[in-house]
């Protein structure tokens, strides 16, 4: 990037020169505009920025605003966060242009005015200049004790203050301070009508755009409210005193502040009504108010400049199918049904009697006399939309028309509903929706990562395979320019009769098929909202290449996602391809049937299970018929996976069903013969009958039943809900898994796998495992930390730790739960003391001890020769870690995975990528080099054979690759090694290795 300087009032920028989305712009981002609201200036009205000596970098942007981060639920952010962005194609003095002010929303409490979101790409196309900015959320921007110490409205005066900067410094830019419009959206659509109303902004723009939003919405203004009060008395200090609350909360640290200033002090009424705490208010109390008087009286004289406002068609979708609240429960519903008074905002309960309607005429009018419930949560999405947004700003348009205001006002209603919506989008990354709607206008500028397409050009790639023409996407990845073919079908959609059924392969489509978008990804849970997400119509995969050339074949690397065969999905949330890519490799991404979809086995012909795997296995079909078409080599292909994806690639190296498929298998933390990985047969699928009213062991009327159900209903209710205590005091993954499936006519395993594994893999395998597996089920989101309670279950009883498979395992060895619970505990007590000890049980149990097992039937069956074991052993903070709320150190199930893909979740989550020369840098090198040169030759270190194959059957000593910042070759014998159960009985001591 190239450097461009600009002198403004406070001192001189240092901007950046961006190739963006079609278009190459200027950007100047982090500048100050006011000082850091903190100390004595927390709850004060903003001071304008001091200035500065010497250059000020701007291409980097400034801290956000303090607040809850809806995946995590970690607060992040900076008090310190009063910065504004500016974006330009170019600086000409001569002309001055048009500027446009994007004040973002976020129920007053989320949000950045950053590009994780508001990417300029699009606006400034249109010969504009683009800002954007931060203001103070939540209790840190609308503290209002009905004082002047705190007199409410420090966000709405933060933005001003940017107008007044813009009005200052725009010329520099070259736009014109003349000309400025300010627009926003939800949130920031209420900022920008109520700055049109307020004195205290009057000549500080020009043109008004408020889209979903407007500030008489109910949640949007309140003239006051004790909000400020009950934090303080949830913090510790009980006052009615505006002063001696001021001065506690001034004293509290501002994360402290932030989790504890919207739901925890919410009152059942604000909740069940969707109620947001601190928003902006009356603030006649303030020396210099937003507001001298009350709100309706300036709405009532209109907004008097150019004004385009509108909403969208569903716009109570949001609220109760979010990240924002939570998909709203059967109890809210019963609680809301029972007393509709509860659904109700405050700001619209007062009004009700005004226009003389009662509570039980408003729900008459929404749900006539049908209940509030499940089947009319339509009736329930309208309401709220209404509620919130609609009717209000249908309120605002009659007083434009009664005051004047009606010439210059424009109404939009937004109809268009697309696949590639961002709320879509977001769904996939269980991120935040940042209150954005179905998706209003705002559409045309979101960021280009946001629309999973990263700066992409307009260049369209077409190929030709068996089913029809594909149109990719040129893309411009980290390090790496590629290609992309997303969303490509290889089965019909698996739904209606085809439920629970093996795949089928897909149609064939006349003309082109866009390929530069994802499929839908399985039906599954969202671990972070508890909701349910994706779609039965999944079976996508995506094929990634630097290049087509069909005069040269090249590897291909096939990824199964992992996920406990409940969750996950093959696109570049998780598994960017950007890293493998670079390394001369075809890299080919897919999805597969989950959960009861995936994996019902009813033990009879009408479901026989592993519908997953034959998911797989048509994708591998499609591969050989269709890669040579991109470039790729059919008889080089290598299958890879980690965890339940490991366990997957095991099985299919195994399996009769896939023979020929591939040509070399990698397995990272997952094996077949995991004791989570593979049952012979459970009753699980006739449970989930009798948990969603059938009761039978009539495998068909269970099928006929559960064929039924909506598959979210399904999904909902197939895991931890018919859970048994044992099943859940033992971490089990999932209830549907690989089975025995030899009622089907067409088995995936004819015999028991333990037959296939005893013969071994007969082709290049590489398998391992990392240095601490075990932390992934004690800490995180997958499982929840361990309780205490749930700890002193297990102590008390050691047999509900250990799995049913490992149960059975025991007794074949002639081990007691009692002698296994003495080998990792050596009689200390199972408590948050000893949970590291736990987390070494579990991790052997789940993944070592089998991973180990293989490794011994590939020596004594003949395929050690081409067995490369590894243990990864390098511990850094990662996305997985992140994302599942892991705080521990050690090297975690799923760690690996941050060295071998390109996560695009770790922009939103504001994770630094591997840069050259970084140690994390290396050791993605180490992963990918090794791994491609593996698909290419069958050998991961050709060049230095330093990794050394396992070892031959007479010897004693496993080697292994242990891998950190320095690779190194090791051994370890069996007898020496922790997971070595058999011979617990015999060693006192044990070495972990």
């Amino acid at each position: 990037m190239n450097e461009i300087r600009v002198q403004v009032t406070e001192g001189k920028l240092v901007g950046v020169v961006v190739d963006g989305y079609n278009i190459r712009y200027f950007a100047f981002r982090g500048i100050p505009y006011a000082k850091p609201p903190v100390g004595e200036l927390r709850f004060k009205v903003p001071v304008p920025a001091e200035p500065w000596s010497g250059e000020r970098d701007a291409s980097k942007y400034g801290n956000i605003a303090v607040q809850v981060e809806l995946v995590t639920h970690k607060v992040i952010g900076n008090e310190d966060c009063l910065y504004l962005n500016v974006y330009t194609t170019k600086i000409e003095s001569s002309k001055k242009r048009p500027v446009m002010v994007w004040i973002r929303g976020g129920g007053f409490i989320i949000g950045s005015g950053d590009t994780a979101w508001y990417g300029p790409d699009y606006i400034v196309q249109k010969d504009v200049i683009l800002i954007t900015l931060n203001y103070r959320l939540g209790v840190l921007g609308f503290l209002n004790l009905n004082n002047k110490v705190a007199a409410g409205n420090q966000g709405l005066k933060d933005v001003i203050l940017a107008l007044k900067w813009i009005q200052k410094n725009i010329l520099k830019f070259g736009g014109d301070p003349g000309n400025v419009t300010i627009f926003g959206e939800s949130a920031g659509g209420a900022i920008t009508h109520c700055l049109a109303l307020s004195p205290l902004a009057k000549g500080l723009f020009h043109k008004v755009i408020a889209q979903s939003g407007v500030i008489s919405n109910p949640w949007a203004f309140h003239e006051w409210t004790d909000h400020g009060f009950r934090l303080a008395k949830k913090l510790g200090k009980t006052t009615s005193d505006p002063k001696v609350a001021y001065e506690f909360l001034k004293t509290i640290d501002a994360k402290i502040l932030t989790e504890n200033s919207h739901w925890p002090i919410c009152t059942e009424a604000e909740r069940l009504s969707f109620t947001f705490c601190f928003t902006p208010s009356l603030d006649t109390k303030s020396p210099n108010p937003v507001f001298p008087k009350h709100l309706k009286e300036y709405i009532s004289h209109g907004v008097q400049v150019p004004f385009l406002l509108g909403f969208t068609r569903n716009e109570g979708i949001f609220i109760l199918r979010s990240d924002f609240f939570g998909d709203i429960s059967k109890e809210d519903l019963r609680k809301v049904n029972a007393d509709f008074k509860k659904a109700i905002l405050s700001n619209v309960l007062s009004e009700l009697p005004k226009i003389g309607i009662t509570v039980e005429e408003l729900k008459s009018l929404y749900f006539g006399k049908e209940e509030i419930s499940e089947e009319t949560l339509i009736n329930y999405m309208y309401f709220l939309g209404d509620e919130y947004f609609v009717r209000d700003i249908m309120n605002v348009c009659e007083l434009q028309k009664s005051s004047g205001g009606y010439k210059s006002t424009y109404l939009y209603h937004f109809d268009y509903e697309s696949d590639t919506s961002l709320m879509k989008k977001v769904q996939r990354f269980g991120l935040p929706v940042d209150f954005l709607i179905s998706f209003s206008l705002s559409t045309y500028f979101f960021s280009i990562f946001i629309m999973s397409i990263k700066s992409t050009s307009t260049k369209e790639l077409k190929v030709q395979v068996n089913e029809g023409k594909l149109i990719g996407i040129d893309v411009d990845g980290y390090n790496v320019r590629y290609l992309a073919f997303r969303g490509i079908p290889y089965a019909k959609p698996p739904v209606g009769e085809l439920r629970f059924k093996d795949p089928v392969p897909p149609e064939p489509w006349s003309g082109y098929r866009d390929a530069s978008k994802y499929g839908n990804m399985a039906i599954q849970m969202d671990l972070n909202r508890h909701i349910i997400i994706g779609d039965e119509d999944c079976l996508y995969l995506n094929v990634y290449t630097t290049k087509i050339e069909l005069s040269k074949k090249r590897p291909v690397m096939v990824w199964i996602h992992g996920g406990g065969y409940s969750l996950g999905s093959g696109d570049a949330t998780i598994y960017g391809p950007d890293y493998i890519v670079q390394k001369d490799v075809i890299l080919v991404t897919l999805n597969y049937r989950l959960g009861v979809l995936g994996f019902l086995n009813l033990n009879d012909e009408v479901a026989t299970g592993n519908q997953g795997l034959k998911d797989v296995v048509l994708a591998l079909k499609w591969v050989q018929k269709n890669i040579l078409k991109f470039g790729g080599d059919p008889e080089n292909v290598t299958i890879y996976g980690q965890s339940a994806g490991a366990a997957i690639t095991h099985c299919l190296a195994l399996s009769p069903l896939a023979k020929g498929l591939f040509h070399k298998v990698i397995s990272q933390s997952g094996v077949i013969s995991n004791p989570w990985a593979f049952n012979e047969w459970s009753d699980v699928g006739f449970r989930l009958a009798k948990k969603l009213g059938k009761e039978t062991s009539d495998p068909k009327v269970a099928y006929e039943f559960l064929k039924t159900r909506a598959a979210r209903t399904l999904t909902m209710n197939s895991q931890r809900s018919i859970f048994t205590e044992a099943e859940r005091l033992s971490f089990t993954v999932s209830l549907f898994t690989p089975t025995l499936d030899t009622k089907s006519l067409n088995p995936f395993f004819p015999e028991h796998p333990r037959e296939y594994i005893s013969r071994g893999i007969q082709m290049p395998f590489i398998l391992g495992f990392n240095r601490n597996e075990g932390i992934f089920l004690l800490k995180g989101i997958f499982f929840g930390d361990i309780s205490k309670k749930h700890l002193g279950k297990v102590n008390t009883d050691f047999k509900k730790a250990i799995l049913s498979n490992t149960l059975s395992r025991l007794s074949e060895m002639g081990i007691t739960v009692e002698e296994l619970k003495a080998l990792y505990f050596k009689g200390k007590a199972i408590s948050e003391e000893t949970w590291t000890n736990f987390s070494d049980f579990l991790g052997d149990q789940f993944f070592v001890r089998d991973i180990m097992e293989v490794c011994e039937m590939q020596k004594s069956s003949g395929g050690y020769n081409s067995t490369y074991l590894y243990h990864f052993d390098y511990d850094s903070k990662t996305i997985l870690k992140t994302m599942l709320n892991i705080e521990v150190k050690g090297v975690c199930h799923g760690e690996d995975l941050a060295f071998l893909f390109y996560p695009e979740a770790a922009k939103m989550l504001n994770l630094s990528l591997p840069e050259p020369g970084s140690e994390n840098y290396r050791i993605t090198n180490y992963f990918t080099q090794m791994w491609t040169d593996f698909a290419k030759t069958g050998n991961p270190t050709p060049t230095t054979n330093l990794w050394l194959p396992m070892s031959g059957p007479k010897n004693e000593d496993y080697n292994y690759l242990n891998i950190n910042l320095n690779l190194q070759m090791k051994t370890f014998r069996k007898e020496n090694v922790r997971w070595n159960w058999e011979n617990c009985k015999k060693r006192s001591n044990i070495l972990a290795t």
